[in-house]
């Protein structure tokens, strides 16, 4: 009875609930009309019909296909349903975090991106609410953004107000994962949320889960969901996936903070005057600005008479310039970036910009503005390179270790040869936060980055997934004894004690192993397998070695 057992889970309920009813009587009014009409569509066409179905954060493609009696006449229906919400959600995930960059690189205030990220969550996973708060001195948890189907719960948020310090009775999820800097599932009957029993059961709330945001070793504050199902966050997969949210959003939240000081220094750039020139219709120089002298090195001497093929890099070919040519003999603004070269030989980036004169109606002149954009180019090549990699440890981050693992096993299968996969845990990594302090704690994963350098070759990848997490990615090996040696070789350079600012600390690791294509084949399947083995490895004792087994 798989169909039927499907269709219980769908409705969250019992198969026995479901055998022998009508079902339409399980549905909503609203929704079990709209069924009748697709029904009623395939009894009267004898056509099958499709439709897709998102409750609750569930999806669902659904293919409805007419049952015929001898004569022809249609009598049944025959109803198949997959469960395609997983599928769904990962697509929305990688939508989400493409998102996130590019509101970043634009520059978007920070409470933007929280409030476009409370949005994508609901909607992803059919939250009611979701909202980001910030830890303030005083104890209290202001709200920066919230969104979902029960926005009008923020106004009840606020005026009640949420404290991270203890100071009250109300020690709920978002209060205690910045207390403790984890995850935390309530349910709204427990005592630490009586104050909010009452706006919870107007909204249908069940449960509740807060997650800790950290950025750079401290906690900035905690993204809190609320279901309104009573095992609205009992799932592994799905917890593993808003957490993965929540570090994209604290990278990009660490970007943004460096790129406020960016941002800065383009707005002093704009601010100063961009250089001029005005061409005669042949395009001789006719009259240029000191800035732009000052820009390109050509004294006015040396400009006025030249034409802008003074400027010329090389870097664009005929066709860019015919087509220049095209655009303002028409009469037509021309826009665009380009690679000029100074006098002194060096590249020059700026955006152009080109207005045709008309005198009775024939082009006299051309006005052409240069807007020096090289510290922009810099700072985008900047932006680019700080949303892939680790700001503490300068190793790649989670994005950009998805995206190698998926080339890598691609490459192994096109050359048909193995690759392995390693994820590595630090051995009691919180001991050296809660005794020396959050800054020995960044001084020792940036030493343990440096020693893991070390122990791989150039072709390999070493990032930095979050908090004292890492993965070694071996895109080519021969043998398994190939990941054995890289293993035993970390384990070693791990038994010397880390220098933390005079205090010497012993640390090891504990390392899960997958193999490609043995354990897994696509990237999501292997990083799991390889972290089941870690835990594997920890449960040995720390410090060991273990590769994946099916169980």
């Amino acid at each position: 009875m798989p169909s039927t057992k499907l269709g219980a889970h769908r409705l969250r309920k019992e198969q026995v609930e479901i055998i022998g009813r009508n079902f339409y009587e399980l549905l909503p009014p609203d929704l079990a009309q709209s069924r009748k009409v697709f029904a009623r569509q395939v009894f009267q066409s004898g056509k099958a019909s499709h439709l897709q179905d998102v409750r609750n954060g569930i999806h669902f493609d659904i293919n409805l296909y007419p049952i015929f009696d001898a004569g022809g006449k249609v009598v049944n229906l025959a109803v198949y349903a997959a469960d395609v919400t997983e599928q769904r959600q990962l697509q929305g995930i990688d939508q989400l975090f493409h998102g996130i960059d590019q509101q970043v690189l634009r520059g978007q205030p920070i409470d933007e991106v929280f409030k476009y990220v409370c949005a994508e969550v609901t909607r992803i996973f059919g939250y009611p609410y979701a909202w980001i708060g910030r830890k303030e001195e005083g104890g209290m948890v202001a709200v920066c953004a919230g969104a979902g189907p029960a926005s009008e719960f923020r106004d009840e948020l606020e005026r009640g107000g949420i404290r991270w310090d203890g100071a009250s009775q109300r020690k709920g999820p978002t209060c205690m994962s910045i207390r403790t800097g984890q995850a935390q599932v309530f349910n709204v009957s427990d005592t630490g949320l009586q104050a909010w029993h009452e706006a919870a059961k107007r909204h249908k709330f069940k449960t509740i889960l807060g997650l800790p945001l950290i950025i750079r070793g401290e906690i900035y504050g905690a993204f809190t969901l609320y279901s309104q199902h009573e095992h609205g966050f009992d799932q592994p997969d799905v917890l593993q996936r808003l957490s993965g949210i929540v570090s994209r959003l604290c990278v990009a939240m660490e970007t943004a903070m460096d790129q406020q000081q960016l941002m800065l220094l383009g707005s002093a750039l704009s601010a100063t005057a961009n250089g001029v020139f005005i061409t005669d219709k042949t395009g001789s120089i006719q009259w240029v600005n000191r800035a732009f002298t000052d820009l390109t090195g050509y004294g006015e001497r040396e400009a006025l008479g030249a034409t802008p093929h003074i400027l010329n890099s090389g870097k664009q070919d005929s066709a860019f310039y015919a087509k220049l040519w095209q655009t303002i003999s028409r009469g037509e603004v021309w826009r665009n970036e380009l690679v000029d070269r100074r006098k002194d030989g060096s590249n020059l980036f700026v955006r152009q910009t080109i207005t045709p004169i008309s005198d009775a109606g024939e082009i006299s002149h051309y006005i052409a503005i240069l807007e020096d954009i090289s510290a922009e180019k810099k700072a985008e090549a900047r932006i680019a390179h700080m949303a892939h990699y680790d700001s503490l440890t300068k190793l790649p981050n989670r994005a950009l270790f998805l995206d190698r693992l998926q080339q890598a096993l691609a490459s192994a299968k096109r050359a048909s040869h193995p690759a392995a996969l390693m994820f590595l845990d630090l051995d009691r990594f919180k001991s050296v936060n809660d005794t020396l302090g959050h800054h020995a704690g960044d001084l020792l994963l940036q030493q343990v980055a440096e020693r893991l350098r070390g122990c791989v070759r150039e072709s390999d990848t070493v990032s930095r997934l979050a908090g004292d997490e890492f993965t070694v990615i071996l895109p080519v090996i021969t043998v398994r004894e190939d990941v054995v040696r890289v293993a035993e070789k970390i384990i070693a350079a791990f038994a010397t004690p880390f220098d933390l600012d005079g205090h010497e600390v012993s640390m090891s690791t504990s390392i899960g192993i997958a193999l490609f294509p043995k354990d897994a084949t696509d990237e999501h399947d292997i990083l799991k397998r390889a972290d089941l083995a870690m835990y594997e490895a920890k449960a040995g004792g720390r410090n060991k070695v273990a590769f994946f087994k099916q169980k």
